[in-house]
C-alpha cells in the first residue's frame, strides 16, 4: 500500500521557502539602503568568522546593485567595493568584479571615480589570481572597462595590471584574445 504525500506538509515546505526568500525581497531599495543592509551584512559575517561561505543576502544586494545599476551607484557603495573584492568567498568577489566592469562602462566620470580607488584596483589585480575561473575572468573583464578611459589606463599601467594580466593562465589569455 503506497502512502499518500500529505498535502498540508508539502505546502508548508513551499511556505517555508517563500518565507526565507521575501526576507532577502527589499521593495524598491535605494543605494543607502543597499549599503546599510551590505555594511551589516559584512560586520555579521567578520564576526561569526564566516567570510568563506557566500552570504545570501550580500550576493542578494550585489544581484540587485547590477539590475539598477545607473540609479543605485553612490559612494558609499564605491566604498564598499574594495572589501567585497577581497571577500573570501568567491561568489562575492566575482559579483564585485561585474559590479565595477558594469559600472565603469555607465560613464566617463563613474569610470574615473572608480579608476582612482587604489583598493578596487588593487582588488581586481589580487582576484585575477583566484583559483576560481570565473573571478579571474570577471576581474579581467572589469580591467579591461576600466581601461577604456585615459584615466583608467594610467591607473592601471601605475599598478602594472598589465604585466599581471600577462602572467594570467594560458586558457585565459585565449579568451582574452577571442573577447578583443
Amino acid at each position: 500500500m503506497k502512502k499518500k504525500k500529505n498535502p498540508q506538509r508539502i505546502s508548508k515546505k513551499k511556505t517555508k521557502k517563500t518565507i526565507k526568500h521575501q526576507q532577502l525581497a527589499i521593495k524598491n531599495p535605494n543605494s543607502q539602503t543597499l549599503f546599510a543592509i551590505i555594511l551589516a551584512s559584512l560586520y555579521s559575517s567578520d564576526i561569526n568568522n564566516n567570510n568563506s561561505h557566500p552570504n545570501p543576502i550580500i550576493l542578494h544586494c550585489l544581484n540587485r546593485l547590477l539590475r539598477t545599476l545607473p540609479q543605485n551607484l553612490s559612494p558609499p557603495i564605491l566604498s564598499l567595493l574594495p572589501i567585497l573584492l577581497t571577500s573570501k568567498s568567491d561568489e562575492v568577489s566575482c559579483k564585485s568584479a561585474e559590479l565595477v566592469g558594469v559600472a565603469s562602462l555607465i560613464s566617463i566620470e563613474i569610470n574615473e571615480v572608480i579608476a582612482l580607488e587604489d583598493g578596487i584596483i588593487l582588488g581586481l589585480i589580487n582576484l585575477l589570481g583566484s583559483s576560481r575561473r570565473s573571478a579571474s575572468v570577471a576581474a579581467c573583464n572589469a580591467i579591461l572597462d576600466l581601461s577604456t578611459t585615459s584615466i583608467g589606463r594610467g591607473r592601471l599601467l601605475e599598478f602594472s595590471a598589465l604585466e599581471k594580466l600577462m602572467a594570467i593562465d594560458p586558457c585565459l589569455q585565449s579568451f582574452l584574445c577571442l573577447r578583443t
